[in-house]
């Protein structure tokens, strides 16, 4: 049996306290943005973020770091909507041995994730190309 404090959730069911900690952190935002030119886009003041990008021409995306003390996880779908856009990222962002590939055919779409260590370094990956 378990002796950790329940709750009744909004459908009724008992959560128990690390259920409420998952229920809260799943599903991170999602933000609609049209890109074109040079971006900003910035970690969310607490916990993971996701970005839906709209790209509509050559495109310089910079990552800024998150917050301190804080690992975070940031996550772009990017939908190209301009024929043989080119989108890069900020030197800030460490990529490994292979860089940030993104499709740059009309129609064409891929998600790439970055890792915000909490201290100075974000990490970054590619994850569907379609």
């Amino acid at each position: 049996m378990n002796n950790s404090k329940k709750f009744i959730g909004s459908k009724g069911e008992i959560l128990y306290g690390y259920q409420i900690v998952d229920r809260l952190n799943s599903g991170c935002p999602s933000l609609p943005m049209n890109i074109n030119g040079n971006t900003e886009l910035n970690f969310a003041n607490v916990g993971d973020i996701s970005y839906i990008c709209s790209i509509t021409g050559q495109s310089k995306i910079t990552i800024k770091p998150g917050k301190k003390g804080q690992l975070q996880r940031m996550t772009l779908l990017i939908v190209n909507n301009a024929n043989n856009s080119v989108v890069t990222f900020s030197e800030n962002v460490i990529t490994g041995k292979d860089n940030l590939y993104i499709q740059s055919t009309i129609g064409s779409f891929s998600v790439v994730e970055f890792i915000y260590d909490g201290y100075l370094k974000i990490f970054g990956r590619s994850l569907i190309n379609g």
